[in-house]
């Protein structure tokens, strides 16, 4: 019982502590019902259980101004039906028409991953669709570009060859040399 009526410093409000749950509510002359259909109280509007001076700081905070809440001078209209009484007709006449099922978000998302899915599903099959079935073009392919290659080599040794025998008749001739001009001297 000592404990049930001991003082703790809550916030810097003293309330009793209880000593077990039936007793939780021993400081409070209605039982702690008060609360249960009222709005939630300020830290100010509860007073200490003792009468010791304030400190500065809850002197400070007591007279400090305060703005208004968000309910303050709300009043319900008197015919206003609760929220219990009205039928689902009267909600969708309210709202003006029934909610959508799904988010047009939901719906963008959803139509963007199905596209990027196709794409992909597409571009799979498409591999798997030109996939060869054998590799012996490959080996053709090798055989053509060799060709290809020896065909080059000749064609360029050939150019090479008449450019060296050019060359020599120039040297050779005994004919005035006149200066070569350069690709741009035009």
């Amino acid at each position: 019982m000592a404990l049930a009526r001991a003082s703790v410093a809550l916030r810097g409000v003293r309330r009793p502590v209880a000593a077990s749950a039936s007793q939780s509510c021993v400081g409070w002359s209605d039982g702690g019902r008060r609360h249960y259909n009222k709005p939630f109280k300020s830290y100010w509007e509860y007073k200490p259980m003792d009468n010791r001076p304030l400190e500065t700081w809850e002197e400070v905070e007591m007279n400090r101004p305060r703005n208004p809440s968000v309910n303050e001078g709300y009043a319900r209209p008197t015919k206003a039906p609760t929220q219990f009484e009205l039928t689902r007709e009267q909600f969708h006449q309210f709202m003006r028409g029934t909610p959508k099922a799904f988010s047009p978000r939901l719906k963008g998302n959803l139509t963007a991953i199905g596209l990027v899915m196709f794409m992909a599903f597409e571009m799979a099959f498409t591999f798997y669709q030109m996939r060869p079935d054998d590799f012996e073009w490959v080996e053709d392919e090798r055989k053509r570009l060799e060709a290809a290659r020896k065909k080059l080599d000749r064609i360029l040794a050939e150019q090479a060859k008449q450019q060296a025998e050019a060359k020599a008749e120039l040297e050779s001739s005994d004919a005035p040399r006149l200066p070569l001009r350069a690709a741009g001297d035009d």
